[in-house]
């Protein structure tokens, strides 16, 4: 009995978990697809996390719109695997890979141009 109930309640859990990054890529594709069709179209996306602090705090409102060259110190949205979407600065680029990092966080991302959504050009608290 016990058996059966842990694992219909594992199965719903990865449904729901599957779920969710299906609708996250789905969000993603969208993003990606209303900044691509314009070359001066903005989105805004509220963020949360503490990992750009204090640039950016969570709660906070950026503006992000896809240019054509990136800079170091740019801070970009960008999607990062299965983590969804990331608000972090570029604090390095080598050839085609961009190195990226939260002015509050330890790790760096390595990505690639393809998955940068836009730069942030505003920032409302």
């Amino acid at each position: 009995m016990f058996e059966s109930a842990f694992l219909k309640k594992n199965i719903r859990m990865n449904i729901l978990i599957a779920w969710y990054i299906f609708v996250d890529m789905n969000i993603i594709y969208l993003l990606k697809k209303i900044i691509d069709g314009s070359p001066n179209k903005q989105i805004s996306i509220r963020v949360y996390g503490d990992s750009m602090l204090p640039s950016i705090r969570s709660g906070d409102v950026v503006a992000v719109k896809k240019v054509k060259i990136y800079t170091e110190n740019d801070i970009i949205v960008f999607e990062y695997g299965t983590e969804g979407l990331l608000v972090h600065r570029i604090v390095k680029i080598v050839g085609e890979r961009f190195f990226c990092k939260g002015d509050n966080a330890y790790r760096v991302e390595v990505i690639h141009y393809n998955d940068i959504i836009g730069r942030v050009v505003e920032i409302k608290s």
